[in-house]
């Protein structure tokens, strides 16, 4: 719903409006972003800058050595949250989290304990017996930051894990621009 929002905003301000409310409905940390993305269209001396922040390796499977097949989940601190520190031309931003990827791969994991079969993607496997690929590319956390800003340059600085990224991007007035980052295990 949040990224509805975000993306009906350059399209259709009362998509918006509906889109949003709907996030606000759902609760949680991402009802905050929602609430910051205004109903009443974007004026084009403006521009919106969505920064997307993912970061951590979700649970991963692992062959549990008695020679059936099955497979168990392994975590560890890479799967937890942590703060993240977000910068647009060196004015600080609330990074707001907004999803546990981890989290949902646990509750995956335990349906699929109790199922017959499951697709993961793209893939039909039976309990117990995943392809090791499962979720190895997706992070286990992610932040996002929503800001207006003027049209113009701007530069993006985001600190997570001890680790530093930066950006330039080039917005137009009255434009949804965004920022992907994705920080080491």
């Amino acid at each position: 719903e949040l990224v509805s929002s975000l993306a009906c905003l350059g399209v259709d301000p009362g998509q918006a409006c509906q889109a949003r409310a709907r996030a606000q409905a759902l609760g949680g940390n991402a009802a905050d972003l929602a609430g910051s993305v205004e109903c009443s269209g974007l004026p084009a001396k403006a521009a919106l800058l969505l920064v997307v922040v993912g970061y951590g390796r979700p649970s991963h499977p692992v062959n549990i050595p008695t020679g059936s097949q099955l497979v168990s989940l392994v975590s560890g601190p890479e799967t937890k949250a942590e703060t993240v520190d977000v910068q647009v031309d060196e004015q600080a931003l609330q990074a707001v989290h907004v999803l546990d990827v981890d989290r949902a791969v646990l509750e995956d994991f335990e349906d699929a304990q109790q199922g017959g079969e499951l697709k993961i993607v793209g893939e039909t496997r039976g309990p117990g017996n995943w392809s090791f690929s499962a979720w190895q590319t997706l992070p286990a956390q992610i932040s996002v930051a929503l800001v207006q800003v003027t049209p113009g340059q701007h530069a993006v600085s985001v600190r997570v894990r001890g680790s530093e990224r930066r950006s330039q991007l080039t917005l137009e007035g009255g434009s949804l621009g965004s920022a992907l980052f994705f920080a080491p295990w």
